[in-house]
């Protein structure tokens, strides 16, 4: 059973994206490795941007961790929803 999981800002995962992601990752999968379309699993997850952090660095100095945005671990107002779909 092969399977992808994607990860996203919960910005980028809506009723109208998720569908798309699995229908061209499946055939990708499908069409570089031969495998059987209906036993492809698509795991996609939102990330809520305000519990992610990058580690940036900066020229010449050590590297410094950056928030993206608010606190890591804070996560209201960010949509905790998971959407696991098998793509047949």
């Amino acid at each position: 059973m092969p399977v992808i999981e994607v990860k996203l800002y919960d910005t980028r995962v809506t009723e109208e994206s998720v569908p798309k992601m699995i229908e061209a990752l499946t055939d990708a999968l499908h069409e570089s490795s031969g495998a059987a379309k209906e036993r492809i699993h698509v795991i996609v997850q939102a990330a809520c941007r305000r519990s992610t952090g990058v580690k940036e660095a900066s020229p010449g100095r050590n590297a410094e961790a950056r928030l993206s945005a608010g606190f890591v671990g804070e996560t209201s107002g960010c949509s905790q929803t998971t959407d696991t779909r098998r793509s047949v």
